[in-house]
């Protein structure tokens, strides 16, 4: 057989093959700034009014305890801002995260909702996370994902204050805690404010996993909320009623910043008719 004939046929579907390989290398984000091999594509997408909208241009930074992402397409633009540094889960807006959508060029309204930080990727200096929410005027944005986005900067874990904060009413007077902790343990976060000048606590047990969002307290379950006078059986008091709002939820730093207000009601076994106004309640805690 003579093989020669062949060749020139030969040498094409090898070309083809090459071709096609090297498209499907190109089609993935090879920037690689830590060294460490290729990186998924960048993206920045949501579903804004049941609508895909794809942002064109990406940005981010991390810089001295602030995180910042956008995305824009020459017809609206979306603007991502976290007060804190770190994966995690941040409610917008509030003192921890401002999401922003524009269009026009200059109509900006606030996006209510909850922005998740799922991954820093400190070696290749890329950033991912997800996003939903309404903004001020109705718009809904749905499904939002930020994927992979280079960021300048340095992350630090800057941001994170160093001392417990903690306060809450007793029935309408300042309850003046000096003692606030803040423990992680079987499957749940715990915190403490406690008084020591008569032993009086209030506390809160919390899933682990929780993310920034509104919540019921009650007495069992994944959110609870409890109060105190002593040791004792007939000093023990669980949430009757109440309301629990995650601000922020730092999960790589484990942070976690809040509002509370709850009704507390004598515990099981108890034979105290008494009841106490829990309100006002605010936390910043280090776990």
């Amino acid at each position: 057989m003579n093989m020669n004939r062949y060749f020139p046929y030969f040498a094409l579907v090898m070309l083809t093959l090459l071709f096609a390989c090297k498209k499907e290398v190109d089609d993935t984000d090879t920037n690689d700034p830590g060294g460490g091999g290729s990186v998924a594509a960048k993206s920045f997408k949501a579903e804004v009014d049941g609508v895909i909208w794809q942002a064109t241009d990406v940005d981010a930074s991390i810089d001295n305890g602030v995180m910042t992402i956008s995305g824009s397409n020459g017809s609206a633009s979306i603007s991502l801002l976290v007060n804190q540094e770190g994966q995690g889960s941040y409610l917008s807006p509030s003192s921890a995260c401002t999401m922003t959508y524009v269009t026009g060029g200059s109509t900006s309204e606030e996006i209510e909702g909850v922005l998740k930080v799922t991954s820093i990727d400190a070696s290749n200096k890329r950033i991912s996370g997800s996003f939903s929410g309404t903004t001020t005027n109705g718009v809904q944005i749905n499904s939002g994902e930020f994927t992979s986005i280079p960021y300048s900067g340095v992350y630090t874990g800057a941001g994170i204050p160093v001392t417990q904060s903690g306060t809450v009413d007793l029935d309408g007077t300042a309850f003046n805690a000096d003692v606030l902790t803040g423990n992680k343990g079987f499957g749940r976060i715990a915190i403490n404010l406690a008084r020591t000048s008569d032993n009086y606590t209030v506390g809160l047990n919390l899933i682990e996993t929780i993310a920034a969002g509104e919540y019921s307290l009650s007495g069992q379950g994944d959110y609870r909320a409890t109060f105190s006078t002593s040791g004792a059986i007939n000093d023990q008091y669980v949430a009757g009623s109440g309301s629990l709002r995650i601000i922020a939820h730092n999960t790589q730093n484990s942070y976690v910043v809040g509002e509370f207000n709850f009704s507390a009601v004598p515990s099981a076994g108890s034979s105290s008719t008494n009841t106490y106004s829990l309100s006002n309640g605010e936390f910043g805690i280090n776990y």
